[in-house]
């Protein structure tokens, strides 16, 4: 069976290796009716198109926009989520906010601990692949 892979913008030039591979069908972002996939004001614009409900992966990087990236990922999977698609996978190649692992002084965030909580807990992503995660050995993984 085939795999759906949606691709974020920062991970285009990765799916473009991997639409070579008959097994997956790649989902790019659309862009809007001004042909662009950012609004006047900056905002991002999202738009899956049609998506079945199989296994799908998202590709994500949050390089070189961190704050960008997140926001655009944050859509994705709301709109996978909305979808009723049940088996989410992500594979990151770039983790956002990893710096910020710990917890040093108060009113700080375990950002990378907040982020892949709530892509579990409230998106219900199965799985996820993250590149060069130094924070693996922390007992929140």
């Amino acid at each position: 069976m085939k795999t759906d892979i949606v691709v974020t913008s920062s991970s285009e030039h990765i799916a473009k290796i991997l639409s070579k591979n008959s097994d997956f069908d790649i989902h790019y972002l659309k862009k809007n009716k001004d042909g662009q996939k950012y609004f006047p004001d900056g905002e991002r614009y999202i738009n899956l198109g049609d998506i079945s409900k199989r296994k799908t992966v998202v590709l994500y990087s949050g390089s070189p926009n961190p704050n960008d990236s997140i926001v655009e990922l944050e859509f994705i999977l709301g709109l996978l989520k909305d979808r009723k698609i049940s088996s989410v996978e992500l594979f990151v190649t770039y983790f956002p906010y990893a710096q910020q692992d710990l917890i040093f002084r108060d009113g700080e965030i375990n950002a990378a601990e907040a982020l892949i909580k709530k892509w579990i807990d409230f998106y219900k992503v199965r799985k996820i692949y993250i590149i060069d995660a130094h924070f693996m050995h922390r007992d929140w993984v």
